[in-house]
């Protein structure tokens, strides 16, 4: 009987499978900064270490493991994307100018990215930076990728590669939370909401933990909702984000909407008055999402959901009431102004050296 070797992307989703179960550290960091050079005789060439990969292979079904499978596909459809990636990441090369290239999306803490068009199709490339371009930070991604696979509204990677350090995913359609206005906003739908929070409960039976920042969420007025850049637990926890409190956080994402990352210390009544109407559309969606909570949870998972909505509403029911009223904004405004007064005072009697303020609250 003929033996078909196994592809370098087998033998990398196997070393890749095995040290994210069973390794750590330097071990870890170790096998996926040489997976490169994955060779049928070994990635993991200490003789401890290689007993264990074997049988951790033995034991887990080698290649029809979902975790190795998984992995294989992933690393083996990046062939298609390759050279479109290599032609994106040359046109890169001046960190400088990467956020002004025409096909930038966005940015989070650790990663650019880029739109690519593959057989008609649009894709979302993101391309680390700093230590997130580790194979170690690449394989987060992937092992999401495997988990997140199939959930509605989720984003689904479907290439990626060790030594490009990067991932491909499936364009999600819609605006970032933080860009939407308050027309955007009003036409949120009770179903979309319900779809909402029916893909935070399937992510969670599936151990997947979602970061609640708004910047992670986005909207389309057909689609709904999509979620970005989430992650699974590091070794064998599980459940290990309580369902109550993420669905809680779904107050702060769409309260948030428009606002996110939009910080200004000099804002005119004009901008006050603008806030004042998208927090208003805010919370009458947040108002609508408790109702659709109150369907789909029970217990203390509602509780716990509660106890966030309630407390989000009435403080940004507030803001809404003071920043659409004239009077309040004009209070606001002169409080603004008296702060940067006094800030201003404080730092120039610090460059005299009259005044040695710790003054990081600035």
């Amino acid at each position: 009987m003929q033996i078909t070797p196994k592809s370098p992307e087998q033998l990398q989703a196997q070393a890749a499978a095995f040290a994210n179960a069973e390794l750590h550290g330097q071990d870890q960091a170790g096998v996926f900064n040489n997976i490169g050079a994955v060779v049928a005789e070994g990635a993991v060439r200490e003789p401890e270490a290689k007993q264990s990969y074997v049988d951790y292979l033995r034991q887990t079904g080698g290649n029809s493991n979902p975790e190795v499978h998984g992995r294989a596909d992933i690393l083996h459809k990046f062939q298609d994307f390759a050279p479109t990636v290599t032609k994106l990441k040359a046109e890169l090369a001046d960190p400088a100018a990467r956020r002004q290239h025409p096909d930038f999306l966005g940015h989070g803490t650790n990663s650019d990215v880029f739109k690519i068009s593959q057989g008609g199709k649009l894709f979302a490339v993101r391309i680390p930076f700093g230590e997130a371009t580790h194979p170690v930070s690449i394989d987060m991604h992937v092992a999401s990728a495997i988990r997140g696979k199939g959930i509605p509204h989720m984003e689904q990677i479907i290439a990626a590669s060790y030594e490009d350090g990067v991932t491909v995913a499936e364009m999600m359609p819609g605006k970032v939370i933080g860009d939407l206005s308050p027309e955007d906003v009003s036409q949120v739908t009770d179903q979309q909401l319900e779809d909402l929070v029916d893909t935070v409960i399937v992510a969670n039976q599936r151990d997947i933990i979602i970061d609640s920042k708004p910047s992670n969420f986005l909207y389309d007025q057909h689609q709904g909702f999509g979620i970005v850049d989430y992650h699974v637990p590091k070794g064998a926890v599980a459940h290990s984000q309580d369902l109550g409190v993420i669905v809680g956080c779904l107050e702060t994402v769409i309260n948030n909407a428009g606002l996110y990352g939009k910080k200004k210390l000099d804002k005119t009544a004009q901008d006050y008055l603008a806030q004042g109407r998208q927090m208003t559309a805010n919370v009458a969606v947040v108002e609508r999402l408790r109702g659709v909570v109150e369907a789909k949870l029970s217990g203390k998972d509602l509780s716990d959901a509660l106890e966030r909505i309630d407390s989000g509403l009435q403080r940004w029911s507030e803001y809404a009431a003071d920043y659409s009223d004239p009077d309040s904004v004009d209070k606001l405004i002169a409080e603004q102004q008296a702060f940067e007064q006094a800030r201003k005072r404080i730092i120039e009697n610090q460059h005299q050296g009259d005044t040695p303020v710790n003054a990081d609250w600035l």
